[in-house]
């Protein structure tokens, strides 16, 4: 492309900054930090605000600094808030943008209508920075195929190894019967995020390598996420995962989708075959496979805990209870929510069918969640922002269901995979859902552009 002087020039790619090599090296370094967001280490916490800083979390940040004051400078030099053709790309975002701020500003009604502040603060800190980092997508990422795939290659790499040094820590270290989230000590706690973390790494990973030859090399990466998979023992991850290539077929008819779930079940298999080798004594999957679901011969404890707190087997059914009692508390102000945070407060307040007062103060069902803390108006919002992103990876992916876009088919799949995982746990604050959201829109939008010649 040239000028008006007639001397070439960089053609425009979406991004108001794409071409800032600063911004770029920034992006690949959230690319390799980001699996840092389902660890237990490498985090600042803070007990004031009740909240911790990832890696990846300050890289973030980071892009947001660097790209605004790049789009000041240039509003300096130039005179104009950024260079021709960017705002009219910010322009085809604005039903994602206009929803997401929605999304936030009514965080903040439910904060304000809370009558447990500190919490509330928590949960508004934590989506005002969930849609300043789609915002940075939007504007300040590299909208060219090539480095959007660079990126989640970059990202799948880093899982891998991450995910391979938890395997050897936790099989030959600790010998444990279930995969952990801290590198350095062993903990039976946060094994679901951990594992809703590595679910986008792991079916990207899968769609990378059956599109791209089916290479030995490649095949590594999936078979060590496949391997964690199913070490962490979370049967939800399992259907959510599985329900993520079934809904990739009927999306999109893609036909190659059984050949997805083939080598998902074979490195599916390896992976437990290494992991009754390696790992002494038994293995948590190993109950869960025979249990898919509740046990029927469950009985209470001698000291009166429910069994499912002995067992951790009778989720299905402990679960049915959480969603009795977040329905209670929805019924209590259905309309504009009982206040953000005040969930797990109501749940204090309830007996588990025991008649022990609730431990378990998740509703583990993020839609339930959303709508007892903000209402049914919260709710109808965040809908909204899901539809948004949904029809367009939908599209997408049709129009690109026989070209072997592996990114496009695995942004689907992980897509549905999330939105099937919060049934059954809450995660729709956590910025690595917000941050895949916004990178798989991007290379919707991405794809869309060049196919009309923007």
């Amino acid at each position: 492309m040239k000028n008006d002087a007639g001397l070439s020039r960089r053609p425009e790619t979406g991004s108001l900054v794409s071409g800032l090599r600063v911004v770029r090296v920034l992006w690949l370094g959230l690319a390799a930090s980001s699996p840092l967001f389902a660890v237990e280490f490498f985090r600042y916490e803070s007990v004031r605000f009740y909240l911790h800083a990832t890696i990846p979390s300050l890289v973030v940040a980071a892009i947001l600094v660097v790209g605004t004051l790049d789009v000041l400078r240039q509003a300096v030099l130039q005179g104009r808030i950024a260079p021709r053709g960017a705002i009219p790309s910010l322009r085809q975002d604005r039903t994602l943008l206009v929803l997401l701020f929605l999304l936030v500003a009514w965080h903040f009604v439910g904060w304000a209508r809370s009558d447990f502040l500190l919490l509330g603060r928590r949960e508004t800190i934590k989506m005002v920075f969930d849609g300043l980092t789609v915002v940075a997508i939007v504007a300040f990422f590299p909208r060219d195929s090539g480095f959007i795939r660079r990126y989640w290659k970059l990202t799948i790499g880093s899982a891998a190894v991450l995910t391979l040094l938890l395997l050897y820590q936790y099989a030959f270290t600790f010998q444990s019967p279930f995969l952990g989230s801290d590198l350095f000590s062993w903990t039976n706690s946060a094994k679901s995020g951990f594992v809703w973390h590595l679910m986008t790494p792991l079916v990207l990973s899968l769609c990378f390598f059956c599109c791209r030859g089916r290479r030995v090399f490649h095949f590594v990466p999936l078979l060590i996420l496949s391997t964690a998979l199913v070490y962490v023992a979370s049967r939800g991850a399992w259907v959510s995962v599985g329900c993520g290539m079934v809904g990739l077929v009927l999306l999109t008819g893609l036909r190659t989708t059984a050949q997805h779930l083939l080598w998902l079940g074979v490195a599916a298999l390896l992976g437990i075959a290494a992991l009754e080798v390696t790992v002494p004594g038994p293995l948590d999957f190993e109950d869960r496979m025979l249990w898919f679901l509740d046990p029927s011969d469950c009985e209470m404890g001698e000291d009166n805990i429910d069994c499912v707190e002995e067992t951790g087997m009778r989720t299905i059914g402990n679960r049915s209870g959480l969603i009795a009692d977040g329905w209670e508390c929805f019924r209590r102000a259905p309309v504009f929510g009982i206040g953000l945070g005040s969930t797990a407060e109501c749940f204090r307040g309830l007996l588990s069918p025991g008649g022990q007062p609730r431990t378990n103060l998740a509703t583990h069902l993020d839609y339930l969640l959303v709508a007892s803390d903000l209402g049914i108006v919260g709710l109808a919002v965040f809908l909204s922002v899901l539809v948004c992103f949904g029809a367009t990876l939908v599209r997408s992916s049709r129009r690109n269901s026989d070209s072997g876009n592996w990114v496009a088919q695995g942004g689907l799949a992980a897509f549905i995979a999330m939105l099937v995982s919060m049934l059954v746990i809450n995660v729709y604050t956590t910025p690595f859902f917000w941050l895949s959201l916004g990178l798989f829109y991007v290379e919707a939008i991405s794809k869309r552009n060049g196919e009309s010649g923007q």
